[in-house]
């Protein structure tokens, strides 16, 4: 019997502290989250951005077409080597303080070159909101 109570002793205290890291764990856990968001959830709350004007050094059109988008390739069937549409697409682009940013084509078209754009940043975590005029 004195062996039975015993282990009944050390599995309870081995429950206990395995509570006891778990708690701990979960505590840290909501603790960091809140560090690593604090300064999103002051932007949320304070609905603040700021602006830093540049200028746009170049605009830059791509037009590519897809890799072997020209045919079809079932080897072994009739229509093997059939040809049909070919897929395109555009891209847009600004050159900005020698950065390179992909961007709409309503954008590309409505801001010209050597013109000031203004980039929009949160006020507290400096995160990158967009551009506009």
């Amino acid at each position: 019997m004195d062996f039975q109570e015993d282990s009944n002793i050390i599995n309870t205290s081995l429950d206990h502290v395995l509570i006891i890291i778990n708690l701990v764990l979960v505590l840290s856990a909501f603790i960091l989250f809140y560090f690593l968001n604090r300064k999103l959830y002051l932007d949320l709350q304070s609905n603040n951005k700021i602006y830093v004007e540049k200028i746009i050094q170049k605009k830059i059109f791509e037009n590519k077409c897809d890799v072997a988008s020209g045919y079809k390739t079932n080897i072994g069937t009739p229509d093997a080597y059939l040809p049909k549409s070919i897929n395109f697409s555009s891209n847009f682009y600004f050159v900005i303080d020698d950065t390179v940013y992909n961007v709409s084509e309503f954008d590309f078209y409505n801001f010209e070159e050597n013109k000031s754009i203004k980039f929009f940043y949160s006020d507290h975590s400096k995160v990158f909101l967009g551009f506009g005029k």
